[in-house]
């Protein structure tokens, strides 16, 4: 027998020169290679995604502001009490209105109590009903939370605070309403 006619044989003239060669896994070399290369094309892809995405939202946000969470709250600082924290954006009219009134009347909410169980939690963060609009003032610039925008009790109590204060009640007079209507028997 010939080599050229042995169907085993590498030289066989039945076998073309650009026939890809058997890896041993039912697949060729250059299917391998083929492979890999669209293995690795798909891994560039997705980490190009991925950063692009990064820097469109670490740079798309226009403002200035500074978010970041704090516990379960989330924390957002801007320039003043006039530009009002983005997460708004996902809350109702009212919960939008009564953070602005929040901002207006902060002298009479620092000396209310917040009856949402939040000052009973050990880190102390919220010790009126002020801190559960605002976290802190600084520079001029405000530091917001979104604790309120979630809370009923905190957004009733702003509610009640603006009506009685439109009514020219003092600052005592809105206490004792606010501590009437929700301060559980519980505490003295």
């Amino acid at each position: 027998m010939n080599k050229h006619s042995d169907p085993n044989n590498v030289m066989s003239s039945e076998r073309k020169s650009t026939e890809p060669i058997p890896d041993g896994s039912g697949h060729s070399n250059s299917e391998a290679r083929q492979k890999r290369s669209a293995i690795r094309l798909l891994f560039i892809i997705a980490a190009v995604t991925i950063l692009t995405v990064f820097i469109l939202t670490a740079c798309g946000n226009a403002s200035n502001n500074s978010t970041h969470m704090h516990g379960s709250e989330t924390f957002e600082t801007t320039d003043s009490f006039d530009q009002r924290p983005a997460f708004l954006a996902d809350y109702s009219n009212l919960t939008r209105t009564l953070y602005a009134e929040a901002a207006n009347l902060g002298d009479i909410l620092k000396q209310i109590n917040c009856y949402c169980g939040c000052m009973d939690e050990e880190d102390k963060m919220h010790d009126s009903l002020y801190r559960c609009y605002i976290a802190e003032e600084k520079d001029g610039k405000v530091t917001w939370t979104d604790h309120s925008a979630g809370c009923g009790i905190c957004l009733e109590e702003v509610q009640d605070i603006v009506k009685l204060h439109k009514e020219g009640k003092s600052v005592d007079q809105i206490r004792k309403a606010i501590d009437d209507k929700f301060k559980p028997d519980r505490i003295s």
